[in-house]
């Protein structure tokens, strides 16, 4: 088994601007969730711009992870 299939919820920080919706849809099949800067968010389908996180909402999330795992 590879490294990356054992992790089941993957992050993706892109700068890129717009993804098409096809790309999109695959990648939330693969459990794939892609972090871009808030600006960026508006140049993404309608649709998935709830889905997309923000480059502060990840570091939060990675904080929080890190904490539970080395603060308990």
């Amino acid at each position: 088994m590879l490294k990356g299939e054992r992790v089941p919820n993957k992050h993706l920080l892109t700068l890129q601007q717009g993804v098409s919706e096809n790309l999109l849809e695959e990648m939330e099949n693969a459990r794939l969730q892609l972090v871009v800067p808030e600006p960026y968010h508006k140049q993404y389908p309608e649709v998935y711009r709830d889905k997309l996180w923000s480059v502060s909402k990840f570091i939060d999330y990675a904080n929080e992870k890190f904490y539970r795992i080395y603060h308990i």
